[in-house]
Order: structure tokens, then C-alpha cells, then sequence
């Protein structure tokens, strides 16, 4: 057998391996040569003759190129990949089918004779259209299919957060430094693991609905409970702080400086805050405007509920007392144990009789009150006849109560993912069979992960 190839001045064209023997006129007898244009010995004298050379090194880059780019495995390969950073993990066979022909003729025509490309093949722009406009991205329907959507990369969370609500860095700061966050969510830019980046497109989760369905969930490859509690620290830091590392590491950033970390919206120790605010101080109208920019509007009404209620509990709590109100004169709560761990007494029985002070909320019980606006605030009399302080809680305010609201919110499912949650109409775990012991030997291999756990059943 011998190699046979033929040059042009534009360059060298791909011929065939050539069968000594047998006539090289009858298409039958050959094979596409495999794309190989350098020799084996160098260039000694360095001019340009010898069997490695530049020439035969560009025309072998180029051929190996080529038939990567026009490999017919392509369209369908970089069609997938994007769809499932796009948010669509398992998208349908004739989903990829429109994607891979957008870019193979290099145009993507809409329902509505809107057309993206310049005919060319590869065009990211036809390919791009095809993915977000085609009527498995766009339809409502297929918003209460289980398989639908995908799970948020770890990354992308607190960036997403961060953008949503207009973060701004402090003017000593020159960037926003999310520091060493691979330790801690398994995800960091530039930090891939191995080369086949941060997780497998083909992962399915196990002992999940996903695997009886062989739904793939690559981002779940990164999912356990030491990221999790992790993520959600950091989030909930981000909210309470601002971009910093809080003492405990909780944080997402560095050290920025000295002082603790106070959640009364200050941000003393921050390098950055998110300086977005609801437009108004309505729970509700808070709510819906922190599920628009979160969660697109996916958040159930059953979750808003919720929230509204954490919030509203927060501001209306009668157990706490207003930031507003003076020396705690608004208590009305429960709280009968002073701050030195004393029981109460009754006030019918102290000098501050409910005859005295029959508007201040004293009377025939032992609970905290500041009947005379006394300067620590709320106390009440112990059995030596004493006066002990309480440690009654002030109330949140407004600002307060957004940051819980935002707090809550990025607890919801909805915020994790890219498709609407199904409620699970309160149904009762099923209780699993015993097993029968089959009284057969066995060899049992214990897995201890010492990252963490938890029991989320009971």
C-alpha cells in the first residue's frame, strides 16, 4: 500500500490510501485517508523542505479543524451543551433536531417569519434564537412537566442575586471577590476540577424521580449538604452583611476590614451591598417584586404565603417591641424571666399597682412591662423585691423585614432552579416496606461522609 497526496497552489487536497494492485479508477477500492499531512523526521537545515515543517503543520491544524467543525456530531453536540446552560436539561430529540439545523444552514426562522443568521454555517446568532425562541423554551405548558427545566449552577446564585439587586462595591474596593468559594459551593470560575469542567452532562441523580425517568441533572453532581448549608450561609450573609467574610466564614469574600457584622442594614464590614430597594413598603407588593427579579415569577402562591407570613410576623410580633417606641412602653408580650434568669411576680403585688398605671399594660400577671418609661426598658419585680431588666426583643423594621423577606425567598425551590414547582398537596410520605432477611452471609461497606449530614425527615 502506498499514500498518495496531490497539491494544489491553494493547498493540499484529502485524497485516498491507494491499494497497490488493484485500479485506483473504481471508487470502491478507497478510503478517506485519515487527515495527516507532517513527516516523522524534522527539518533538519531548517529550510523549509524537510518533512516537518511549518506548511504541513498549518495544513494538518487546519484539515483536523475542519473536520472537527463539519463533523456531523457537532450541530447536535454544542446544541445540547448550550441548551443545558440555558436551562433545559433534557431537552426533547426534536428540540436539538431545530437547534443542530439552525446551525448547520446558519438561519433560524420564528413562528413569525423573524429570521436570525447570515446562512453561513456555525452561526452562534441562528443557534442562539433557535434555543430561547423555539416553543419548548417559550410555552406555559410545559411549565407543570417534572422533567422541565434545571437546576441552577452554584455559581450562578450568588451572581444572579448580586446583579438582580444592583450590587455596588465600596469605593476602596476595585472589584466584588467572592474568595476561595470552590471549598465551600464546589463551584469557583477558572477552578475546574478536571477538564471536563465541574460536573458530567450526562449525571443522573440517584434513588430520585429523575433516575426512574433517566432524566439527567448534571448540576445535582454538585449538590450535598455541605454545599447547600454552605450556599445557603452565604446568600443569607450576602443579604444580612453585604459582601464579607462575617467572622465566622459564613460570607462569600475576604476580611474587608474592622468591626463585627450587625444585621441592622448598616453594612459596617462590607467591600459591597446590594443597593436595589423595593419601590414601596407593602408586604405584598415586596414580595411580588423580589419574586420577579429572583425567580421570574415562578414563586408559587403558596411560597409568597408563606413569606408573607415570616414577614409580617417579624413586624407585628407581640412578643418584641417596636424600634419606635419608647423605652419598650409598647410591650405586651409573655415574657416573665428578667435577664438575670429571676422569675417574675405578679404586679398586683409591686409598687407599680394596675390602679397606678391602668394604661401601661400591668394587672394581675408577672410579665415584662416599663410602666414609668423607666430608661433600660422593659423590667418587672422578683421575689426579693427587687427590680430586674428583661430581655425583650426590638421588632424589625421595614428594612428589616425586607431582608427577611429576601432571606425566605432564596430558600424556595423556585430560586434554585429554572422551572415552576408543583406543590405536593401536603401527601404523607409513603412508609417503605420492611425487608425479609434472608438470612444469607453478606459483606456490608460502610461509607462515612464526614462533610456533614442531616436527617430531613424527622
Amino acid at each position: 500500500m502506498s499514500n498518495e497526496y496531490l497539491y494544489t497552489e491553494g493547498g493540499p487536497n484529502i485524497d485516498h490510501l491507494l491499494v497497490e494492485g488493484i485500479p485506483t479508477n473504481h471508487a470502491s477500492y478507497s478510503f478517506p485517508n485519515p487527515v495527516h499531512f507532517m513527516g516523522l523526521l524534522q527539518d533538519y537545515n531548517n529550510d523549509g523542505i524537510g518533512e516537518t515543517n511549518r506548511r504541513d503543520a498549518e495544513y494538518e491544524t487546519s484539515a483536523v479543524l475542519d473536520h472537527y467543525f463539519y463533523h456531523p456530531n457537532t450541530a447536535p453536540f454544542v446544541c445540547h451543551r448550550l441548551m443545558q446552560r440555558a436551562g433545559f436539561s433534557n431537552p426533547s430529540p426534536r428540540y436539538v433536531a431545530t437547534c443542530s439545523e439552525a446551525f448547520r444552514t446558519g438561519l433560524y426562522t420564528t413562528s413569525g417569519d423573524i429570521e436570525f443568521g447570515d446562512n453561513q454555517y456555525g452561526n452562534l446568532a441562528a443557534v442562539v434564537a433557535a434555543i430561547h425562541l423555539d416553543r419548548e423554551a417559550t410555552s406555559p405548558v410545559l411549565d407543570m412537566d417534572p422533567g422541565f427545566g434545571a437546576l441552577r449552577e452554584p455559581l450562578l446564585k450568588p451572581i444572579g442575586l448580586m446583579r438582580a439587586l444592583e450590587y455596588e462595591h465600596a469605593p476602596r474596593e476595585n472589584l466584588a471577590e467572592l474568595w476561595n468559594i470552590r471549598n465551600r459551593i464546589a463551584q469557583e470560575p477558572y477552578e475546574f476540577p478536571t477538564v471536563f469542567s465541574y460536573f458530567l452532562p450526562e449525571f443522573i441523580p440517584s434513588s430520585t424521580p429523575a433516575s426512574v425517568a433517566s432524566h439527567v441533572s448534571p448540576e445535582s453532581m454538585l449538590l450535598d449538604m455541605p454545599t447547600s448549608i454552605n450556599m445557603l450561609n452565604g446568600l443569607f450573609s450576602l443579604v444580612k452583611y453585604g459582601l464579607t467574610d462575617c467572622t465566622d466564614s459564613s460570607g462569600f469574600s475576604r476580611y474587608p476590614g474592622y468591626g463585627k457584622c450587625n444585621d441592622n442594614g448598616m453594612y459596617e464590614r462590607a467591600s459591597g451591598v446590594m443597593e436595589w430597594l423595593p419601590q414601596n413598603t407593602n408586604v405584598t407588593d415586596v414580595i411580588e417584586q423580589y419574586a420577579t427579579l429572583l425567580t421570574a415569577g415562578r414563586l408559587s402562591v403558596e411560597n409568597r404565603q408563606k413569606i408573607k407570613e415570616i414577614v409580617e410576623t417579624e413586624l407585628y410580633n407581640t412578643e418584641c417591641s417596636q424600634s419606635t417606641a419608647y423605652r419598650q412602653k409598647d410591650y405586651r408580650g409573655y415574657l416573665n424571666v428578667s435577664n438575670a434568669g429571676n422569675d417574675c411576680q405578679k404586679w398586683t403585688n409591686s409598687p407599680r399597682t394596675p390602679e397606678r398605671y391602668p394604661e401601661a399594660g400591668v394587672g394581675d400577671h408577672n410579665y415584662c412591662r416599663n410602666p414609668d418609661s423607666r430608661s433600660g426598658g422593659a423590667y418587672c419585680y422578683i421575689a426579693n423585691g427587687g427590680r430586674n431588666y428583661c430581655d425583650v426583643p426590638t421588632c424589625g423594621d421595614e428594612h428589616s423585614a425586607r431582608r427577611l423577606a429576601l432571606q425566605a425567598m432564596l430558600t424556595t425551590p423556585e430560586f434554585h432552579g429554572t422551572s415552576p414547582i408543583k406543590p405536593a398537596k401536603n401527601k404523607a410520605r409513603p412508609v417503605p416496606e420492611a425487608a425479609t432477611p434472608s438470612g444469607d452471609d453478606y459483606k456490608a461497606i460502610v461509607y462515612m461522609f464526614f462533610g456533614g449530614g442531616a436527617d430531613t425527615y424527622k
